[in-house]
Parts: structure tokens; C-alpha cells; sequence
């Protein structure tokens, strides 16, 4: 104030010779006291201080009031634009004090227990600082209904540094540079009622953030970095129902959202909802159902019917990048529905205006999504679009338009774009004036509903491609090298057929297509053949469908009368051949079956007994105490002759034998003399049947043991072979030895003589 005012203050003789009036103006007036380098200035009431400081240090900043006569009546403390780096430590010496304003100083951070006595505080002004972190003490005041923090450094925030602000109604965290917004931050604060998070550089506000907060009537978190949000956030918009409910302003413009986020997210149709939602100048492409799906919308009418819901919702979507293509097709379809009904709401209508207008392509620029016709509606799909071609995706006929003309194709694309299959979406594909010479299967058929492949080189089509023509309405493969078409198409219903164009192809009439004539006469009669006198044989002008086939001459079935010789023939080769292959095998299979006598007559042994050195010991102390002295026995180590060779031993050996008994174990068959004595024994068996073979395995002998011979093999599955561990072994082997002895049949001869 002026320095008049001071010395009209100091002078109360002045005062005299007012008049009343301006002696309460005066009364009223703020009292500015100088004291030292501060100036207090105080409310007449004593209830507002400010102080204003040149240099001073912060813990005697609150000097020039400390010693008050009636610093009990001071509810509002300002200290702001002091250039403060510390708060005072008497800040809450005031019993009754409600207000704290610390803005504008350059504070980087606040001890923990700084407001430890300020119970009474309601209000708690921190702007305009350097902060870089908040103590979780922030909270410890049961009064607190108002903090501000904007415009400070703060870059993070504890998820519960609020939850012991549950009176709090008011949060300012404006302009900092927060990057996340924790989960349960806010979930205590039943009592809010505005929350300002813009101009910070938030990214995520995670699931949760918000808790129940119905309270809330003003959330500005415009001018971040946010790409998604949680559809939770519209749950908070309504509020309990009354008379005249108060309008909800949301603020998520200026951000990068293009999404929405699921959610526990349900409309309660109880509340009342009145707001206005702000999300212009985001990156939104498209209005529609893939949209709308987190807040559980199964259809996109159920969105505009939002529009009738109690109250008055706005979302403003104005100012986004809206692509107005065939994502959008649904969208301008239902608003077109809406905007025909009979008394439509004035507010959808706004809404539509503003909200629905294209910003690409750009000969759509500006235009009103209904203004659009249907035919613009239009994606061009590149994902698994063949190369040089283009893919249209016309929502307007449900077709996927691939446009392949004439771009030098040697065969059909492999892949192509998938189909839509909610909306019963087909293909037409366009392969025509190319260099395809075979149309075979491809996974797309299923889908095709037009395959046009004119003018190509096309000589072969595989039935299996036929089969998956299910969809098919237009088939043409006019102009092409033809000259047989496989036998199926005849017989495959086509039921959506529309047109078929089969002329100028070099068919060959003969009884091989004899089948086409009548396939051709049904498809004229279903009037979905197109150039049918077109379609020639090569042999002559003349249609098809009038040609002469000798349908008598054609009937006969050539196939069974060449067939008849030619597998008896085959079935008589097959059976010798397997006669020659398996002589062997059916030689023992016989042999088995019949019983031939016995010659002992010049014999000298009763059996030759074949065995490996390492198996001498069961020979002896079992094979021998068995059969001997009742049945002479050759054993090699004791019989041989000295002097011949082994081979001519083994051979002399068991021709002179009536039986030939082998040994087999691993071990045999490792040994080459051996194996060469079962070969031998074995053709004496196939000369002379009277000459058993008699097989014993021993107990380490396996059957799968892969060092086995095939004569071995042969001989063991047709014959039956006895094995040493058997207990019956004694008995079955005495029943397959001679019944006449050599030593029997000398006697019987000496006597004779």
C-alpha cells in the first residue's frame, strides 16, 4: 500500500476527522506492516497472511507473525513467490490454520514430518516448484481436502502415497513428468471430485488406477502419451439419480489413444449419466465394432443405443484421423438406420456431424461418413495379396476382389487374403490373360465364388480342385488349350452356379468324353451355360451337344473285356512265382505231414551230433549220459576220422547217420563249421526225409538274435524243435531218435545169417 496509507495508520488523529464511512472502509482494508526485509500483509479479520520476503532464510520467515497477540485467528498462510528451498519449520505453530499456499518457490523436495501439526489443514498448495518426490505423509491430515502439485518434476508415484487421503476432493498434478499411473493410486479416494493429470508424459494408466471413484465429476488427463484406455473409466460416469444430475467432464484429448482396454467394464442402466467425454485429437481410425468389443458390445447397434440411455452422454471423437473404408462399411450402415427413424435424437445427431467425418483417403477428406457412398467403402488388403496384384475388399457385395489380369502368371497364387467369415465374405478372383497351364487345388477354393481364367494356356484341370468349388457362381475358362475336362465336374453340383463359360477350347469328342454331351444339355436347361453352340470338338464344327458319339459302339465296356485275360494271366504268374519263391518252405510243410521208414541198414551211427567247442560240456554231462549206450552217437572231437578234412568228416558223418541232432546256442552260430553242419544236415534232410533233423536250444539261444541264417529260421518255423530246459526234455527227445537202433539191426542181420 502507499506510503500515505501508512502514515494515515500511524496518525490516529486523522481518523477524527472522517466522516464514519470511510472510517469502516479503512477498517477493512488489508494492513501492510514492514518489519525488517519482510512485508506482512493481513486481512482485517487476522484470518489471511501473506508474506512476502526480499532474502530471508526460510526459518525466519514466519518471524514477523510469531509473536502475534492473535496468530490463533490465522486460517490462510501464504508464502508464495518467496523463493523458498525449505518450509519453515513453524508452519503449522497455528492452531485454526486451514490453507498452506508454498507455490511459486524453488522447494526440491519436504521432510517427511514437516506438517506433522497442521491437523486443521484443508488445503495444500505445493505448485509451481521443483519437486521431484511427495513424502507418503502428505495424507496424515484427516481434514485434507485439496492438494496441489502442478507444474513440479515429479516423475513417479507409490501406489498408495494417497490412501490415507480419504477426504480429499480436489488433486492437481498438472504439468509434470509423470510416465505411469500405478494401479490402486486413486482407489481410496471415494470422496473426489477433480483430478487434472494433463501435460505429464503418461503412457499407461494401469488397471485398477481408479476404484469406485463415483464422485468424480472432472478427470483431465489430455496432453500425454496415452495409446490405450481402460473401459473401466466410463463406469465411473454415472452417478446416483437426481432430479437435476450434474454434468461429467472427461478429458483424454491431445494423447495417442487408439484403443480401448477390457475391463471389469459394465453400463449400470441405475445411474443416471450425464457427461462429456472429450477424446478429439487422438489417433481413433475407426468407429466400429472392433472398437467397442472391451466394453463387452456384441453388436454396433448396442453402441448408439447408448444414445437413449437417462441423461445425456457426449463423446467426442471430432478431430481424429477417421479412415473411411470398408472397416467403416457397418458403422455408416447402422447411423444411416438411426438417422431414418422417426423422431431421432438431436443429440446423435450432433454427435454424427461431428464426430463422423473422414480424414482419409483423402479424396474422402472432410466428408461426412453418411455422405460416403457405399461403393467407396473400399480396403486394399497387401497381408498374403499375391505379388503385381491388387486385393479390394468390397464390404457393399461381401466380395474379396483379387484383380491378377494379365500379369504374366505361370500358375494360380498359392495364397491369397482370408475371407470374413462372419459376414459369409467370398472371393473373385481375376486371372485372366496370363500363362497358367493347370488349375490345381488351393486352400482358398473353398471361398472362391468367381474364377475367371480366360485366355490363359490351361490343358489340365485336377479333379481335386473341382471338389472344393462349393461356392462356385462364375467359372470361366473360355479361350484356353482344353481338351479333356476331368470326369467329377460332371457329377458336382455346382448349386450356386450363375455362369460357365467353356467355348474356344480344342475338346476331343470320343467315348472317353462321351459324358459331356449330357453334362452340357443340364447346364443349358439351368440356363447358366454361356456360348453353348460355341463349344466345338476339334474333329468338326459342329456343338457338342449335337454331336454323334456311336453311344452303342461307346457303351461297351472294353475295360472288363481286355481285363478278363489279362488278370487271369497276372493271377497265374502270382502263383508261381510264390510256388518257385517258397518251394523250400512248402517241401518242409509236407514233409512234416507224412512219416517216412527208416533204412538203418549201413548206417554206423544212430545220430551225428553237431555242437560248438564251447558247449562240449553240456554234451557231456547231459546229451550223452541221456542217449548212450542204448543209441550210438558220432560226436566230432571223438568219432572223426584223423587225417580227412572237416568238411569231408561232417559229410561222411551224417550220411552214415540216421539222425542228425544240432546244438544251438549263440555260440554255434558264430562258428562257420558249424552253420556249414546244418547246411549240410539240412539238404540230407531235403534228400533222404527218413534222416530227422533234431534242434535243441539251449537256454541262452534266442529266436531274434539277427546272426540266425534263413535256413536256420526256415527250418525252426516249419519243424518242431525241443529245448534243453524243458522237463519233459529226456522223454521227447528218446520219442524222435530211430526205433531201431544200428546195434539192434547188426543183430538182426547176424542172426538172419
Amino acid at each position: 500500500m502507499s506510503q500515505l496509507f501508512r502514515n494515515k495508520v500511524a496518525d490516529r488523529m486523522q481518523f477524527i476527522n472522517m466522516d464514519f464511512f470511510v472510517y469502516i472502509l479503512l477498517i477493512m482494508t488489508m494492513v501492510e506492516i514492514v518489519q525488517s526485509e519482510c512485508v506482512l500483509r493481513q486481512s482485517y479479520n487476522h484470518e489471511e497472511v501473506k508474506i512476502i520476503c526480499s532474502d530471508r532464510n526460510s526459518d525466519d520467515i514466519i518471524t514477523p507473525i510469531e509473536n502475534k497477540k492473535k496468530k490463533h485467528l490465522i486460517k490462510k498462510l501464504d508464502l508464495s513467490n518467496n523463493n523458498l528451498e525449505g518450509i519453515p519449520r513453524q508452519i503449522c505453530d497455528f492452531e485454526n490454520l486451514i490453507s498452506i499456499d508454498l507455490s511459486h518457490n524453488n522447494l526440491t523436495a519436504l521432510e517427511s514430518d514437516i506438517f506433522d501439526n497442521c491437523s486443521t489443514l484443508q488445503r495444500l498448495n505445493l505448485s509451481n516448484n521443483n519437486l521431484e518426490s511427495i513424502p507418503r505423509q502428505i495424507c496424515d491430515f484427516k481434514n485434507l481436502n485439496s492438494i496441489d502439485l502442478s507444474h513440479n518434476n515429479l516423475t513417479a508415484l507409490e501406489s498408495d502415497i494417497f490412501d490415507n487421503c480419504s477426504t480429499l476432493q480436489r488433486l492437481n498434478l498438472n504439468n509434470n513428468k509423470l510416465r505411469i499411473i500405478p494401479t490402486g493410486l486413486f482407489a481410496k479416494l471415494k470422496d473426489i471430485t477433480r483430478i487434472d493429470l494433463s501435460e505429464n508424459n503418461v503412457a499407461d494408466i494401469q488397471r485398477n488406477a481408479f476404484l469406485d471413484n463415483y464422485n468424480l465429476l472432472y478427470l483431465n488427463a489430455s496432453y500425454n502419451n496415452l495409446t490405450t484406455m481402460d473401459t473401466y473409466t466410463f463406469q465411473l460416469l454415472g452417478q446416483d439419480r437426481q432430479k437435476t444430475p450434474i454434468e461429467k467432464q472427461f478429458d483424454f484429448s491431445h494423447n495417442n489413444l487408439e484403443s480401448f482396454r477390457s475391463s471389469s467394464f459394465h453400463f449400470d442402466f441405475t445411474k443416471a449419466y450425464r457427461f462429456y467425454m472429450d477424446l478429439r485429437y487422438n489417433r481413433f481410425k475407426y468407429i466400429n465394432l472392433e472398437l467397442v468389443q472391451p466394453f463387452h458390445l456384441t453388436k454396433l447397434s448396442d453402441l448408439f443405443a447408448l444414445f437413449a440411455i437417462d441423461g445425456f452422454l457426449y463423446i467426442d471423437l471430432s478431430k481424429n484421423p477417421i479412415i473411411c473404408d470398408c472397416n467403416m462399411y457397418d458403422t455408416q450402415k447402422i447411423v444411416k438406420s438411426v438417422m431414418s427413424l422417426p423422431g431421432q435424437l438431436y443429440e446423435f445427431t450432433i454427435w454424427e456431424s461431428r464426430s463422423l467425418i473422414c480424414m482419409y483417403p483423402p479424396q474422402l477428406q472432410d466428408h461426412r461418413l453418411i455422405e460416403v457412398h457405399e461403393d467407396d467403402l473400399v480396403c486394399n488388403i497387401t497381408e498374403n495379396c499375391p505379388v503385381n496384384c491388387t486385393c479390394i475388399r468390397k464390404p457393399n457385395v461381401k466380395r474379396l476382389a483379387i484383380e491378377c489380369k494379365n500379369k504374366q502368371l505361370a500358375d494360380l497364387p498359392q495364397k491369397l487374403p482370408s475371407v470374413q467369415y462372419g459376414i459369409n465374405e467370398k472371393i473373385d478372383l481375376d486371372v485372366s490373360d496370363n500363362n497358367i497351364e493347370e488349375l490345381h487345388y488351393r486352400p482358398y477354393f473353398n471361398d472362391l465364388a468367381t474364377l475367371d481364367a480366360q485366355n490363359n494356356q490351361i490343358k489340365y484341370i485336377a479333379s481335386s480342385a473341382l471338389e472344393n468349388l462349393t461356392s462356385m457362381e462364375q467359372l470361366v475358362l473360355n479361350n484356353n488349350k482344353l481338351r479333356y475336362l476331368p470326369n467329377k465336374i460332371s457329377v458336382f453340383p455346382f448349386v450356386g452356379l450363375k455362369n460357365i463359360s467353356l467355348h474356344q477350347n480344342p475338346l476331343e469328342c470320343t467315348c472317353d468324353t462321351f459324358w459331356i454331351k449330357a453334362w452340357l444339355w443340364s447346364l443349358s436347361e439351368r440356363r447358366v451355360l454361356h456360348k453353348s453352340r460355341h463349344i466345338t470338338c476339334t474333329s468338326g464344327s459342329a456343338p457338342i451337344m449335337e454331336h454323334d458319339f456311336n453311344e452303342e459302339l461307346c457303351n461297351v465296356n472294353w475295360g472288363i473285356v481286355a481285363g478278363i485275360p489279362v488278370s487271369v494271366t497276372f493271377l497265374i504268374t502270382i502263383i508261381l512265382v510264390n510256388l518257385y519263391c517258397f518251394k523250400n518252405v512248402l517241401i518242409l510243410l509236407i514233409r512234416k505231414k507224412r512219416k517216412y521208414p527208416e533204412h538203418p541198414e549201413g548206417k554206423e551211427y544212430d545220430a551225428f551230433v553237431g555242437y560248438v567247442t564251447e558247449d562240449v560240456r553240456w554234451i557231456r554231462n547231459v546229451l550223452i549220459p541221456i542217449l548212450e549206450p542204448k543209441y550210438k552217437l558220432c560226436i566230432h572231437n571223438r568219432d572223426f576220422v584223423v587225417g580227412r578234412t572237416i568238411a569231408d568228416n561232417i559229410a561222411d558223418a551224417i550220411e552214415k547217420s540216421q539222425r542228425t541232432i544240432m546244438v544251438l546256442s549263440p555260440r554255434f552260430l558264430e562258428s562257420g563249421w558249424c552253420k556249414e553242419e546244418f547246411l549240410v544236415a539240412h539238404r540230407q534232410y531235403m534228400l533222404h526225409p527218413s534222416q530227422v533233423l533234431i534242434p535243441i536250444l539251449l537256454d541262452d539261444f534266442e529266436h531274434d538274435l539277427p546272426t540266425i541264417p534263413n535256413y536256420v529260421k526256415c527250418y525252426l518255423q516249419t519243424h518242431t524243435y525241443m529245448e534243453a530246459n524243458d522237463l519233459l526234455f529226456d522223454l521227447k527227445l528218446e520219442s524222435q531218435m530211430p526205433q531201431t537202433t544200428v546195434s539192434e539191426c547188426m543183430n538182426i542181420m547176424t542172426h538172419q545169417v
